[in-house]
């Protein structure tokens, strides 16, 4: 994710010796780089009934503004498996870390203040304060969502598990299944700008 002509963001796994998640910043231009310590947990021990520790996946990032970034992935805690949410309101000095029921492969951001995540089990979620909550939008009938690209605020398209693609209008709100033709997985979708 480019935030302007130096700042960028990547997100992927850790393969360090403990299971994370990898977050990594530039402000030069792509010319270094340095791992962002997010808080992300990997060790929870007994706390609140989780498992012993969490490993993170994470697969996507948007920026509603160059202060306000939300990052989102798949989550392992122990031997159950969720989503995670990454967020940051200051640039990335300070982090909150939400753990979800479901995995979340794709967000993309309307404007400075709304957005959508989509993910496993026809995970479709909105937000219009900038990712500070989230909620449940579109009827996608359990089908796993691997991506959505928004055209403008009124169109969009989300993709998935069995050929599924859905027409998305009004900001996420309409919800209406389009045919591919095929049963395929749809892994990714892009308008043209």
């Amino acid at each position: 994710l480019t935030i302007d002509s130096q700042k960028a963001w990547a997100v992927g796994v850790s393969y360090s010796m403990a299971p994370g998640a990898e977050i990594l910043s530039t402000t030069d231009g792509g010319q270094s780089w340095k791992q962002v310590d997010a808080g992300v947990p990997t060790d929870l021990g007994d706390e609140e009934g989780y498992p012993d520790w969490v490993s993170a996946s994470l697969r996507a990032i948007a920026a509603f503004d160059d202060q306000t970034i939300v990052i989102v992935g798949d989550a392992t805690q122990g031997l159950l498996s969720g989503g995670i949410r990454i967020r940051t309101e200051d640039g990335g000095d300070n982090w909150e870390v939400d753990l979800t029921n479901f995995g979340h492969d794709e967000i993309q951001s309307f404007d400075s203040q709304s957005g959508l995540i989509v993910g496993m089990g026809g995970t479709a979620l909105k937000t219009t304060d900038k990712g500070l909550s989230w909620t449940r939008v579109g009827h996608t009938e359990g089908w796993g969502l691997s991506s959505v690209s928004i055209a403008n605020p009124m169109m969009a398209c989300a993709v998935g598990v069995g050929g599924i693609i859905h027409r998305i209008q009004n900001e996420g709100m309409d919800w209406q299944r389009a045919s591919s033709g095929s049963m395929s997985p749809v892994m990714d979708i892009c308008f043209n700008s």
